[in-house]
């Protein structure tokens, strides 16, 4: 069995990494949707929402620090922690939206704001796909996925190789289903009930319409709770998935990191998934980084978490697994073990 585990670096060629060009592709989003309450006079609330979420953003390190700030103020601020949830779920699914109007105004304009990110897919993700299907929209027994990320980059790949017709949320529900994807933060994913019928809004990313936009105007200011969003935060106590997701490293003889930095407040999870992944056999850790450098700060993060965790010392590690470096920006390594 071959488990991987994905970063944020593991989507970087369609998502932009946390930083300041994040942080301007979140004000081009806002500058979006305000653009869109420019016909409603009614929604002047609305743009100081959106004002006042890019100012916290932007004061913060990454919008996961500013969730769990607002997770951690507890009951008073349980509405705010909920509409940057949204708020950020809608970020994330117009990331992945057709986005030529914004190409055709840089074009018109030269706004050096709109920056490089066009591309709805990180085709590393195809390359994947491509390589181990045997059957259309079928993966191999001996694979899984556990992800930290809450896009749908891996959802709306395997998509591709569906039957036309199937929509997007049955293939995100069989890959559930079937054990072969372990989120550990949900996703950026909403649904709502229309009398007794359950209707995906987002089911068609390719569609480039104003419509998309006016209804995240909607979802982050719904007082409702009509939208459904399935953006859970492992600290919310997500342990359905955090237990699948030592499962599968339980059954696992070899690991694939893929742009993942193992940050601190991540890091009580990361050992209850890790702390499965040991056995009577030395275990194959595959990093892929994008530098040599990368590579060893990633590798002694490890050593140091089995080291401390488990009491051994540097060199008992290193009898229980193997960290092999992986430098290959074009795709994501395929172990032998998985083909």
């Amino acid at each position: 069995m071959v488990t991987y585990l994905l970063g944020a670096g593991a989507s970087a060629k369609a998502l932009p990494l946390v930083g300041d060009d994040f942080k301007r592709r979140v004000e081009i989003f806002v500058q979006e949707l305000r653009r869109i309450n420019s016909y409603n006079n009614e929604m002047f609330s609305s743009d100081n929402l959106f004002v006042l979420i890019l100012d916290q953003i932007k004061l913060h390190a990454s919008p996961d620090t500013y969730a769990k700030k607002l997770f951690l103020l507890g009951k008073e601020w349980e509405s705010n922690y909920y509409q940057f949830k949204n708020f950020l779920s809608c970020y994330i699914i117009w990331e992945q939206l057709n986005k030529k109007y914004l190409e055709q105004e840089k074009n018109q304009k030269g706004d050096s704001k709109i920056e490089k990110i066009f591309t709805t897919l990180d085709y590393r993700y195809d390359v994947l796909c491509a390589a181990i299907q045997e059957k259309s929209a079928t993966l191999p027994k001996n694979f899984s996925l556990v992800t930290w990320n809450y896009d749908l980059q891996f959802e709306r790949t395997l998509h591709q190789y569906e039957k036309p017709g199937i929509p997007l949320h049955q293939t995100f529900q069989g890959l559930v289903d079937d054990n072969k994807i372990y989120r550990l933060n949900g996703s950026a994913w909403f649904e709502y009930q229309d009398g007794e019928k359950i209707i995906y809004p987002f089911d068609n990313l390719l569609i480039n319409d104003n419509d998309y936009l006016k209804l995240f105007c909607e979802i982050i200011k719904d007082e409702k709770s009509k939208y459904r969003n399935h953006l859970r935060f492992a600290w919310e106590k997500n342990e359905d998935s955090i237990n699948k997701a030592q499962n599968s490293f339980v059954q696992s003889n070899s690991a694939v990191i893929i742009g993942y930095s193992f940050p601190y407040y991540n890091r009580s999870i990361d050992w209850q998934i890790l702390s499965t992944f040991r056995g009577a056999t030395k275990k194959n850790i595959y990093l892929q980084y994008p530098t040599e450098e990368e590579f060893h700060k990633i590798k002694d993060k490890l050593i140091l978490m089995f080291a401390s965790k488990l009491k051994w010392n540097e060199d008992t590690v290193l009898t229980q697994f193997n960290f092999i470096p992986i430098v290959n920006h074009d795709q994501f390594y395929i172990p032998d073990e998985l083909l």
